[in-house]
């Protein structure tokens, strides 16, 4: 997010995506099947996903990653950076 917010200061033409799941609750399930037994861990990249998020409402684009959707994201993101 910070890296973003950077960028756009110094660059107000860029397009800032974001990638996300389907909902918050999917996003969290997958951090915690990252970070299994890393409880500190968890709780200090719950946080962080709730500023991520809430900047993402400032961004250009949002692009839902679904389960088992890897290539439509992947596309989604080309289309969405061919437009520009």
């Amino acid at each position: 997010v910070n890296g973003a917010k950077t960028f756009q200061k110094k660059m107000s033409e860029a397009i800032i995506i974001v990638i996300t799941a389907e909902s918050e609750e999917i996003l969290f399930k997958r951090l915690e099947q990252r970070e299994k037994g890393r409880e500190k861990s968890i709780e200090v990249r719950k946080k962080a996903l709730q500023k991520e998020m809430a900047f993402s409402k400032t961004c250009d684009h949002i692009v839902i990653n679904k389960q088992g959707q890897l290539a439509d994201t992947v596309n989604e993101v080309f289309e969405v950076i061919q437009k520009a």
